[in-house]
């Protein structure tokens, strides 16, 4: 889903956080952001109509409700460590516990 404000249009990843809204967490699909909306600077561009500009994701904004995430609870409240989901998040996460460990560069698991 995009948030849109004024210029700037950031997508927001609901896959990513299935289980924060008690729902199974499966291996999201990957992140959606083109570069050209981070490069872009409002400059020499007083004159633009951001409604024409970024009509293609108003219209996602305003068809929202045609893709809410729906799906039965998840019954487990604690994911197994060596679920399909959790081996994907330990090779693609980044788990820092502590300044110290971030400092050395290296990762401490508590699970």
């Amino acid at each position: 889903i995009t948030l849109i404000d004024f210029h700037i249009i950031e997508y927001h990843h609901a896959d990513r956080v299935m289980r924060q809204f008690g729902m199974v967490q499966h291996i999201p699909r990957p992140p959606r952001q083109p570069d050209n909306l981070h490069d872009l600077t409002l400059r020499g561009k007083d004159d633009i109509d951001w409604r024409v500009q970024h009509a293609v994701f108003l219209h996602e904004w305003e068809t929202r409700l045609d893709r809410v995430w729906t799906q039965e609870a998840c019954t487990t409240t604690r994911l197994s460590s060596n679920s399909e989901y959790m081996v994907w998040y330990k090779r693609h996460t980044r788990r820092w516990i502590g300044p110290i460990t971030a400092k050395h560069g290296y990762v401490v698991s508590n699970i």
